[in-house]
């Protein structure tokens, strides 16, 4: 069975990726919580799923962001959705 490649984003060709009016709310909901503190919470965020990325290269599957904050997972999620879909998991 072929392992699942965690980088795999569709083709970026020709295509537009920026979505201006997910930003606006991705910005609505990071306004509720002092900038600082939503900027450490994504970095998290981050960093749990770029280890997670690690582990399934390694042929380990587990968990891609820490439940105890899924809200700051789903505006990383949103965010790179709407920009760059980078860090973007389908």
């Amino acid at each position: 069975m072929k392992a699942n490649n965690p980088d795999w984003t569709a083709p970026r060709t020709n295509q537009d990726w920026r979505d201006d009016e997910l930003m606006l709310a991705v910005a609505w909901l990071k306004s509720f919580v002092p900038r600082k503190e939503m900027e450490q919470r994504l970095d998290v965020a981050k960093t749990n799923l770029l280890a997670a990325q690690d582990r399934m290269r390694a042929g380990i599957m587990g968990p891609l962001y820490d439940p105890v904050d899924t809200a700051a997972w789903y505006i990383l999620q949103a965010e790179t959705f709407a920009t760059d879909r980078a860090l973007w998991t389908p």
